[in-house]
């Protein structure tokens, strides 16, 4: 390896990694990262519009690998201060700052071979040996992908990921019709459906609205309705989910002035009662966030949101396919056609921060899959999930 000037690394004859860490850099790689971005996230005006909201607390970074000065592969990532949270379940026991170079989700793109991984853990390495940051984070690589491999087995013992917690992937083909999808449950399910539709129409006396919205014309308005339900769900109390803020705030707006941004908004009596936040990108609906007010718990609002989000988008034919996310719900499991899985993958230095940083996180991740583990052949994890659940809500 020969370092050359600035932000270059020569690997062997005509193949290269540099670091593209302006806003000018980016925009000289548009032709080849728009060939090969794939998820709303790596969207390329995306990624430097998140940039510049969150230019006070991160940089960009994208490691680019080159063949004859022409770039093959990327990953697009971000420096920032990470907290790390060592925890068990939902409870947080200890917060670790890090300065980290985060690889975004979807953010490896390109061609992935095994030698062209192989040379990007190279730059991973150089980086980290330059001190440019503290951790190396790889948001939810796809198990059975060749980077994922090469990351989880060829740095040295001390540097390599030992807790790698695969999660599953959920993603259902959009058919024609909204009855392609009925039809295919069971009579017990559909005469359920209708009487929870039926219930929460004649409580409500008939003032039931649901709403689809794609286009941003009162932001206060919007986010207030969105808001008033987030502020009550568990995801508040976990840190996560919609948020009223400025961040968020650009987020949408940018969504909106793009034509990706899907919101689906349930009133019972003129109160927002539930929500699904969802990103159209090429051929796919990309759900996001989503919430409901415990006040119609009972009708399962939740339910009748996303019922009346597939129904709406076989109508409208809009994409082809929708991506669930990561997590194994029941309605993934139900309406989800395929699957796979994806893990986080890390990279620490050999240092005291580092070794002491990934033996708190090992110790947590392998309690925590113990736990889930025993309460799994114990027949108690729903209902261990409902008492963390109700104990975030305290929290929000």
């Amino acid at each position: 390896m020969e370092l050359l000037p600035p932000h270059k690394l020569k690997l062997d004859e005509g193949v290269s990694l540099s670091i593209a860490s302006t806003m000018e850099e980016i925009e000289a790689l548009r032709p080849f990262w728009e060939k090969w971005q794939n998820h709303p996230n790596v969207d390329i005006d995306y990624y430097k519009r998140t940039v510049e909201i969150k230019r006070e607390t991160c940089q960009p970074c994208v490691i680019v690998l080159s063949i004859n000065t022409d770039p093959v592969a990327m990953l697009v990532g971000r420096i920032e201060n990470v907290p790390l949270v060592v925890k068990l379940g939902y409870l947080k026991i200890l917060t670790i700052k890090q300065v980290a170079l985060t690889v975004i989700y979807g953010g490896a793109i390109g061609d992935f071979s095994e030698k062209n991984c192989e040379s990007m853990l190279q730059g991973v390495f150089w980086l980290l040996k330059e001190k440019r940051f503290e951790i190396f984070l790889c948001h939810y690589l796809g198990c059975d992908t060749p980077f994922f491999k090469i990351l989880k087995t060829k740095p040295r013992y001390l540097c390599r990921d030992h807790a790698l917690t695969p999660n599953i992937h959920w993603r259902m083909n959009l058919p024609d019709s909204f009855e392609t999808i009925t039809s295919k449950l069971k009579r017990k399910h559909k005469y359920w459906l209708r009487r929870l539709a039926g219930k929460l129409e004649t409580a409500a006396e008939g003032d039931v609205d649901f709403r689809c919205i794609d286009k941003i014309d009162n932001m206060d308005l919007i986010c207030g309705a969105l808001e008033s339900i987030a502020k009550n769900t568990y995801h508040r109390g976990l840190g996560v989910g919609f948020i009223d803020n400025d961040e968020y705030r650009n987020r949408l707006s940018f969504l909106s002035e793009q034509g990706r941004l899907i919101i689906y908004i349930l009133y019972v009596r003129k109160k927002p009662a539930a929500y699904w936040l969802a990103t159209r990108y090429q051929e796919t609906i990309y759900l996001n966030t989503t919430g409901y007010d415990p006040e119609f718990e009972q009708f399962e609002v939740g339910t009748y949101v996303f019922m009346k989000m597939l129904e709406d988008l076989c109508t409208k034919k809009i994409a082809k396919q929708v991506d669930f996310g990561l997590g194994d719900a029941f309605y993934k499991q139900r309406f989800g056609d395929n699957f796979w899985h994806e893990s986080s993958v890390s990279v620490y230095p050999v240092s005291v921060k580092g070794i002491t940083t990934k033996l708190l996180l090992v110790l947590s991740r392998k309690v925590s899959s113990a736990i889930v583990c025993i309460s799994e052949k114990s027949k108690i994890k729903d209902k261990l999930k409902k008492i963390w659940r109700k104990k975030a809500k305290t929290l929000s």
